[in-house]
């Protein structure tokens, strides 16, 4: 397994920044004025120690299924977000089986593990890079989903709670 690193030094503070593409697993260490002892700690450290218990964890996760609700059609549809820069909408259906979530109706995403009752985990499929899922940063969050409307059986709103720094970020449902 290949760790690949890059390092840089500014005012007093030395990172690395350390990425496993075949473990999609990344680390950003940040230390200060540590320059001497930070590369023969660091390698060590990631191939020794941290790895081989991330790698085991990973194998689990891998065997772990991905779990749908009996009755998928509350959660499926076109849901519209403000305030999140080029994403304008999360558009929820059914591939392979499972329920996913597209960027603007055209870029598979994520991957949503129902763990209870409204309430998703969001996976990342295996298609992304390591460096799109560092990035967007939200794997193993919660998706949340409001109650199905009486009226019609769909459930109007749903919210994120790592989309957005500020906290949560609510997705309304596109009515036709």
């Amino acid at each position: 397994m290949l760790i690949r690193m890059k390092a840089g030094y500014i005012y007093g503070y030395h990172s690395v920044i350390a990425i496993v593409p075949e473990m999609k697993i990344a680390f950003n260490l940040l230390c200060t004025n540590c320059g001497d002892l930070y590369w023969p700690l660091v390698y060590p450290t990631l191939s020794r120690t941290l790895l081989p218990a991330f790698k085991e964890v990973l194998r689990a996760a891998e065997q772990q299924k991905v779990l749908v609700p009996p009755d998928v059609s509350p959660y499926i549809g076109v849901f519209r977000v403000d305030g999140l820069g080029p994403l304008k909408n999360l558009e929820a259906r059914m591939k392979n089986g499972h329920i996913h979530l597209y960027a603007n109706g055209a870029e598979d995403i994520f991957l949503l593990n129902y763990t209870e009752p409204l309430i998703f985990q969001i996976l990342s499929p295996s298609s992304l890079s390591c460096k799109v899922i560092f990035t967007l940063g939200v794997e193993h969050d919660l998706v949340v989903y409001d109650s199905p409307s009486p009226v019609d059986g769909l459930s109007d709103k749903f919210t994120m709670y790592s989309a957005h720094p500020s906290g949560r970020t609510y997705f309304y449902r596109v009515r036709d």
